[in-house]
């Protein structure tokens, strides 16, 4: 197919709601988030059309109870932020797909990253005026 660029090893954090408050966003302990290459993720398995992989990110709730979930999954599945409900009783309250590498991070890890880039900046640029 002229013109198309397949995405092979795309990574993205992989955590599911048995994984408990892992993946929740306001989570601590980010480098125990796994990272996983899209070509070996249990969710897309069977990839038999060979399809571009995307990240989810998912926030559900329901009356007493908030899970988070992000993984790996197909070009196929762009579309499953537009559910309602995807689990009976949950509501889909925050969900996102992204396609380029750990783009389904929490917004903390996001902003941990960019603190740390620009304290490096800093440091480097602070260091060349003393010299």
């Amino acid at each position: 197919c002229l013109g198309h660029k397949k995405v092979y090893g795309l990574n993205c954090y992989e955590c599911t709601p048995s994984d408990g408050d892992l993946c929740a966003d306001n989570n601590a302990n980010k480098t125990a988030v796994e990272v996983m290459d899209c070509n070996q993720s249990i969710f897309t398995q069977g990839n038999t059309r060979n399809e571009d992989f995307i990240c989810i990110s998912m926030k559900e709730q329901n009356h007493t109870h908030t899970r988070y979930a992000r993984r790996c999954g197909l070009k196929s599945e762009e579309n499953i932020c537009n559910a309602k409900e995807l689990d009976q009783g949950y509501n889909l309250t925050k969900c996102r797909t992204c396609r380029t590498d750990l783009c389904n991070a929490s917004e903390n890890i996001h902003t941990n990253l960019f603190l740390t880039v620009y304290v490096i900046v800093n440091l480097l640029l602070s260091s060349i005026k003393i010299n």
